[in-house]
């Protein structure tokens, strides 16, 4: 799995030391691959996370765009913080 966050603990997790989650520990047929999508684009996987980043930022803009249309049909104030 591919993830741009907590680069620090990759070895603890991969080595089912550290729990990923409260006291889960990676699962044995899985390991965390660190990417960035602001580092070299020569890395398959920078390259995918980056990709990944931009199809989400275009995807949630298109619906943030169809929502604000729904928004005073469904009775919500304008300013009210949606949740992403």
């Amino acid at each position: 799995m591919i993830v741009d966050s907590d680069l620090g603990n990759l070895d603890s997790y991969n080595a089912r030391k550290t729990p990923v989650i409260r006291d889960d520990l990676l699962p044995e047929n899985a390991q965390l691959i660190y990417a960035s999508r602001n580092a070299g684009k020569e890395n398959i996987f920078n390259r995918t996370l980056a990709i990944a980043d931009s199809s989400s930022g275009s995807a949630w803009q298109r619906f943030k765009a169809k929502l604000c249309h729904s928004i005073p049909r469904m009775g919500i104030r304008h300013g009210t913080r949606l949740s992403a």
